[in-house]
């Protein structure tokens, strides 16, 4: 049996948080390049649309 004190109950809580919050930060990160890049492609993709209409039609 392993013996804890308050202190180290207390740093491993902390450090499990701050684990846990720079895992959100990377998720939130990666979830925001993934939209940006979407909305880039959405944004060429509509003007091509526009160019193609505006000069063959």
């Amino acid at each position: 049996m392993v013996v804890t004190t308050k202190t180290q109950k207390k740093k491993t809580k902390k450090r499990i948080a701050a684990t846990k919050m720079q895992e959100s930060i990377e998720n939130d990160r990666k979830e925001r390049q993934y939209d940006d890049r979407e909305f880039s492609a959405s944004r060429i993709r509509w003007s091509r649309y526009l160019l193609y209409h505006l000069l063959f039609k």
